[in-house]
């Protein structure tokens, strides 16, 4: 009976010592999954951040765009405006000497050049903001993708 007691007493001691190791590598896992939870929601607040940075810079070149849509607008009623001269300076053409001919050619000529580097100045600066809203849309969709990739990953790591 001695020697059964005894052969319980090292059975129970050999499993107590399983369950402290068992309960360590828990304690593990369980500290590990805690670094894991911390440096995702580090990640995802990075992401959440560089998201609201992207929309941010988004929102403003719309704003840039809008005010460059309003300027070529001005700049097309001074086209009209010019093109109004254009024609009035057309008319009096044929009135005026060869000399004061010459002059008003000149004059519909700076006309003219101004006017097409106005539209050109003015097409190209629409242009560059298109791309930027573009290039800043297209960031925060793989920003929103990165969050989502984070979060999967980081649930199979749980799991």
């Amino acid at each position: 009976f001695e020697s059964h007691i005894q052969h319980m007493k090292s059975d129970f001691e050999v499993m107590d010592g399983r369950n402290k190791e068992i309960k360590k590598e828990l304690t593990r896992w369980k500290d590990e999954a805690t670094d894991l939870k911390t440096k995702f929601d580090a990640s995802i607040q990075h992401r959440d951040n560089e998201k609201k940075s992207y929309e941010d810079t988004c929102a403003k070149l719309k704003i840039n765009l809008e005010k460059a849509l309003q300027s070529l607008s001005a700049s097309q009623k001074e086209v009209q405006e010019h093109n109004g001269k254009l024609k009035m300076a057309k008319k009096e053409h044929h009135a005026d000497t060869e000399k004061q001919k010459q002059l008003r050619m000149r004059e519909l000529e700076d006309v003219e050049d101004r006017v097409k580097q106005i539209i050109t100045a003015k097409d190209r600066h629409i242009q560059d903001l298109i791309e930027k809203i573009k290039k800043y849309e297209n960031r925060a969709k793989i920003a929103e993708n990165l969050i989502a990739n984070l979060h999967k990953g980081f649930y199979e790591k749980v799991a």
